[in-house]
């Protein structure tokens, strides 16, 4: 569909990697939504080897969707950005492309950010279902005590805007921000940054930390989409790569603009992290990153006596390093 010739009120960005199973369907649910908002789409093809390409270009519909093909960069935060740039709306709509919109998604969003100017950003509650649509949790955030003890001002029957430093001590326990279910101001986006490229994992989780550093933001209790979970998921990646992912995900958060708690929360995880990475790779006889992750959770003063036993370890010759790990089990 050709470009619309007045601004919209907000641009839908999807990145997009061999997405052909889903993309048909997350479309649907984006077109299906009613709304008087102008919106476009704007999908970024993160070098897709599928026909992801060939299903949006013949995609019809009201929408505007538009296509943007780069070579793959092995992660989601450069394809987004590249979307938030070429974004003309108001608001950015952060979606993935397997995901699937749930009625009046876009029109409440929008009607509570323009109702609370204070706020930074949205995020709503959802649901989980599998590769075939079959539901997982019908209330993903239910269990979510963080997030529900938080203090708040209420809003409407649905929403409440939670102030910045409780919104960080929230996220300092527990992520309960659905990449899908943010809507933000692209003015802030332009003020704060927008995704870390330098993050394969996580970016998501750093955006959200650095805009509530900010910004006071929306919670809006309603279940407004339907997030995927199968085997292509990131979250299904490599264990130990993601556990390397996190911790440069929360070396990121040591840095005096955020608050000395949110600081120290973070050195605990790089602590935690790395200990479990160390014990990983002892184990898998990789002795040199062993001793790197080992050495990393003593400096982040985690666990600190197995930490230096796993170093140890991890300097013995590899044909004893089993029976290392054997002597040293119930400490280790």
């Amino acid at each position: 569909m050709a470009a619309p010739e007045n601004q919209p009120a907000a641009s839908v960005i999807i990145p997009a990697f061999n997405a052909s199973e889903f993309i048909q369907a997350t479309l649907n649910s984006i077109n299906e939504q009613n709304t008087s908002s102008l919106l476009e789409v704007i999908i970024v093809n993160d070098g897709s080897t599928d026909s992801t390409q060939q299903i949006v270009e013949n995609y019809s519909s009201d929408l505007w969707v538009k296509c943007i093909t780069i070579e793959n960069s092995g992660g989601p935060s450069r394809p987004r950005n590249i979307a938030i740039r070429e974004a003309t709306g108001k608001y950015i709509v952060i979606f993935d492309s397997d995901d699937l919109m749930l009625p009046g998604k876009i029109e409440s969003s929008l009607k509570l950010l323009d109702q609370c100017e204070e706020a930074g950003f949205l995020f709503t509650n959802f649901q989980s279902v599998d590769s075939a649509g079959t539901l997982l949790r019908a209330d993903y955030l239910r269990t979510y005590d963080t997030l529900y003890s938080l203090p708040y001002t209420q809003l409407s029957d649905s929403g409440r805007l939670i102030q910045s430093t409780d919104l960080l001590r929230g996220l300092a326990a527990a992520n309960f921000i659905g990449t899908s279910s943010v809507v933000v101001r692209k003015s802030i986006l332009e003020e704060v940054g927008m995704f870390d490229e330098e993050l394969k994992n996580g970016d998501d989780f750093n955006l959200w930390v650095r805009l509530a550093n900010k910004y006071p933001a929306i919670f809006l209790n309603r279940v407004l989409h339907q997030y995927r979970i199968h085997e292509k998921s990131i979250s299904n990646a490599n264990h130990g790569r993601r556990l390397e992912n996190l911790i440069t995900l929360h070396s990121k958060h040591l840095s005096p603009e955020f608050p000395e708690f949110f600081r120290e929360q973070s050195k605990r995880k790089i602590g935690q992290y790395s200990y479990n990475l160390a014990k990983r790779y002892l184990k898998l006889g990789e002795n040199l990153k062993a001793r790197k992750f080992g050495q990393l959770a003593i400096d982040y003063n985690h666990s600190v006596l197995k930490s230096r036993l796993i170093v140890l370890a991890s300097r013995l010759p590899f044909h004893v390093t089993s029976m290392a790990i054997r002597s040293i089990k119930k400490i280790v």
